[in-house]
């Protein structure tokens, strides 16, 4: 780990040097508050103010400009720098090189953050979800979590989307066969109860969901090992709430997520974007997150939803 880190940081010192001769993207915009002010952006080659957009690069001569009590937060790609905008120091030029990093934990959490931005570069391709005429229950449901995922072990909780006038039926499968199942559900989320056989560390399974009308869709999780998750706690717990002094709250959320989904933990980075949107839900790159997550874990739907909701929150300008 401590290896890895150290190549973060000597490639992100190549990548900001190169990037401020080349005129190239150092910074992306990750939270957008505007409160009761406003908050524009201008581009270095161009004269007009324009709306923030999540995730929109900022090149080295672009200046933020915030009023009132609005607030732009900027994570810049290179060494772990996070840098709050506000009216106390707009209007702001973007430097050719960040301001000093973080240290530690905080440093290689940013880092991983912009990495991740990076590899998502530009608009997500999605396709708008089409008004829906028929009835809820002519639709087939849909396997939410877990899905496709690692989970830590613990509370087990099976989530679908469908028509609350069907029944429902779960089957968990593993390498031997069948380990539990429960027949005749309403549509609501299932708790694996603890009475049911005990699932095994670094083992692969697969749940069912069914109901007569539409058959069964299947789903994997896997639950993490204890040394794993150990570990991946450790690396959690240094990058705590209590840390919002330094870095924004919403940034150390992403930062948690994306540790999380770089450990193939979806759902758990699923669930750590949902509580900061269930407290903040006008942030648009919480949304924009989560629809990432929702496309890692093949839930179409949910994605597109995620992303059409953090576009009505930052519409073009």
């Amino acid at each position: 780990m401590i290896r890895w880190r150290a190549l973060v940081a000597a490639l992100a010192g190549i990548l900001v040097s190169s990037a401020a001769w080349a005129g190239e993207p150092v910074a992306y915009i990750i939270e957008i508050h505007r409160g009761g002010g406003d908050i524009g952006v201008r581009s270095a080659a161009a004269g007009e103010w324009n709306a923030p957009q999540p995730l929109r690069p900022l090149r080295p001569g672009d200046q933020v400009r915030v009023t009132g009590d609005g607030r732009l937060v900027v994570l810049y790609h290179a060494g772990g720098a996070v840098q709050t905008i506000s009216a106390a120091n707009s209007p702001f030029t973007v430097p050719a090189a960040p301001p000093p990093s973080l240290t530690g934990t905080l440093r290689a959490a940013a880092a991983g953050l912009a990495e991740f931005f990076a590899s998502k570069e530009g608009p997500p391709t999605y396709r708008k979800l089409a008004v829906r005429g028929a009835p809820r229950n002519a639709e087939p449901p849909t396997i939410v979590a877990p899905r496709d995922t690692r989970v830590f072990a613990g509370v087990l909780t099976f989530e679908w989307d469908g028509s609350d006038r069907l029944s429902y039926g779960i089957r968990v499968l593993g390498p031997e066969g069948g380990v539990w199942e429960r027949r005749g559900l309403p549509h609501a989320p299932v708790v694996y109860p603890a009475t049911a056989p005990p699932l095994r560390p670094g083992v692969r399974y697969t749940w069912q969901l069914g109901t007569p009308e539409f058959g069964a869709q299947r789903a994997s999780f896997e639950i993490v090992t204890d040394v794993d998750a150990a570990r991946i706690r450790q690396e959690l717990d240094l990058v705590a709430p209590g840390d919002q002094d330094v870095v924004p709250r919403n940034t150390l959320v992403l930062m948690r997520a994306t540790i999380l989904y770089k450990e193939g933990l979806y759902d758990e980075a699923r669930r750590e974007v949902d509580a900061a949107i269930a407290a903040d839900p006008d942030e648009p790159t919480l949304h924009r997150f989560l629809g990432y997550v929702y496309e890692r874990m093949g839930a179409s739907r949910r994605a597109v939803e995620a992303f059409e909701r953090a576009r009505a929150l930052a519409p073009d300008s």
